[in-house]
């Protein structure tokens, strides 16, 4: 803070959050106004990046082109056997009114989903956790109930991107 540093962007970066701490660091703190045109700018990777807010396909492409698509195919293989255990452990903690193992479990859910690009896991993954740490029980129950659906629908989209990217590849 004494060296100037008011602004924090953790991982896992997601565009729109880039894009709204670029905006917040330019904006006019005099009439909370972003600077003129700096909007106009970022507009069209804005909606790029919000377009599918399920999955960040860039993860899984980036991938595939530096490691090559087998590669991809074992993070993926890694991810769909872990994630069922970490979703059945959810369950438990909710069960169990244990939010210390659920925000451990969430953790670990929004890691392997940041490395997959499951956008929307992650956010809620995120959200489950920091209320689960913070005693919001309803909150972190709450969150932890969408967990597996948005497991099984990342999942869907990522057989699709897989798909096109194997048919780019051929």
């Amino acid at each position: 803070m004494a060296a100037g540093l008011n602004t924090l962007l953790t991982k896992p970066v997601f565009p729109e959050r880039l894009f709204e701490t670029i905006e917040a660091i330019f904006a006019d703190p005099g009439d909370g106004t972003q600077e003129r045109g700096f909007g106009e700018l970022l507009e069209p990777q804005r909606r790029a990046a919000q377009r599918n807010d399920l999955l960040d396909s860039q993860v899984l492409t980036e991938d595939a082109a530096m490691l090559g698509l087998a590669a991809v195919e074992r993070i993926l293989s890694s991810y769909r056997n872990v994630l069922p255990k970490h979703l059945s452990d959810v369950s438990s903690s909710v069960q169990n009114d244990d939010l210390a193992t659920l925000a451990t479990t969430a953790h670990a859910i929004k890691s392997a989903a940041s490395a997959v690009g499951a956008r929307r896991l992650v956010q809620t993954a995120d959200d489950c956790e920091s209320a689960a740490l913070n005693g919001l029980s309803a909150a972190a129950y709450e969150s932890a109930g969408k967990l597996a659906s948005l497991h099984e629908e990342s999942l869907a989209e990522i057989s699709n991107l897989m798909d096109r990217l194997q048919w780019a590849a051929e």
